[in-house]
């Protein structure tokens, strides 16, 4: 939207700057040259969710939250959205997902979608599609993953046996954190998981939980021992562990190479950040 707004305002001789369309707001801006947003010809931007307006992680429930806690919460993200959509001129248009590509003269014009309902705070697909066209489809901050041979899957999703700690049936000692196993496409959250996940670990491997309270020296010795004694549980699951074929070691590394060419990694991570940060915000 603020692009857009931007190459029309630009077109009647009127340039701004794109930060200042951020903070001010489009409707702001255009008031100040006496327009509208109905004058500039766009139709908008419309985002397409999976789940309700409340269910948005505009705001994060803080843990422990009671249920009249999380309602307030819930009520804060509709405001939000609400004062975004009038902000900065985009429409919403909730339970819905993409379910197939519009294609006309080898071209995409559109997207299908299927109508999803909400289901242990979980969107379901149901049998109900609908059409939607439009010059450009902009995806989402990855939260769908991709399809892994191997990894069993449950619609678009992995399908975990354990959400919580992003547990997989056939892997036990596999753990996912992040987008994959929260759905949140922001990296506050996936941070926050990460840590859940990991002190899940720390608890769960060195027997460090919360109902210890001997002191430092005794904690040391007791998660020594505890390490000790899940090495050697470890050591013995991994000797029975099939070795993985050459061939699949090599393919693995394959595709590691061939999808650092393609984001144009030079072997150097220090090098390739200082490459593809951004230098102009304007």
């Amino acid at each position: 939207m603020l692009e857009t707004t931007r190459a029309k305002l630009r077109e009647r001789g009127i340039e701004v700057g794109m930060l200042e369309l951020e903070v001010k707001g489009i409707p702001k801006i255009l008031g100040a040259h006496g327009l509208r947003f109905e004058d500039l010809g766009l139709e908008g931007c419309t985002i397409f969710y999976r789940r309700r307006a409340e269910d948005m992680p505009l705001v994060e429930v803080p843990e422990q939250a009671t249920p009249e806690r999380e309602a307030k919460v819930r009520k804060a993200r509709e405001r939000l959205l609400g004062k975004a959509m009038e902000k900065y001129r985009f429409r919403f248009e909730p339970l819905c997902m993409p379910d197939g590509l519009l294609v006309e003269g080898g071209r995409l014009v559109g997207l299908r979608f299927r109508r999803t309902r909400m289901e242990k705070g979980r969107p379901v697909p149901t049998d109900d599609t609908f059409e939607r066209r439009g010059t450009y489809v902009i995806s989402s901050i990855g939260s769908i993953p991709e399809r892994i041979s191997g990894i069993p899957m449950k619609g678009e999703l992995f399908d975990f046996v354990d959400w919580d700690l992003g547990r997989l049936d056939a892997y036990p000692t596999v753990f996912a954190t992040g987008n994959v196993a929260t759905g949140k496409g922001n990296i506050v959250a996936s941070r926050k998981h990460a840590k859940h996940v990991s002190e899940a670990m720390i608890e769960a491997f060195l027997g460090l939980g919360e109902d210890g309270h001997a002191g430092e020296e005794e904690l040391a010795e007791d998660a020594a021992e505890a390490a000790r004694e899940t090495a050697a549980r470890l050591t013995a699951q991994i000797v029975v562990q099939p070795r993985i074929r050459p061939e699949a070691l090599e393919s693995i590394r394959a595709r590691v190479r061939e999808r650092q060419r393609t984001v144009g990694y030079p072997g150097d991570y220090a090098r390739w950040i200082e490459q593809v940060t951004p230098r102009d915000l304007e």
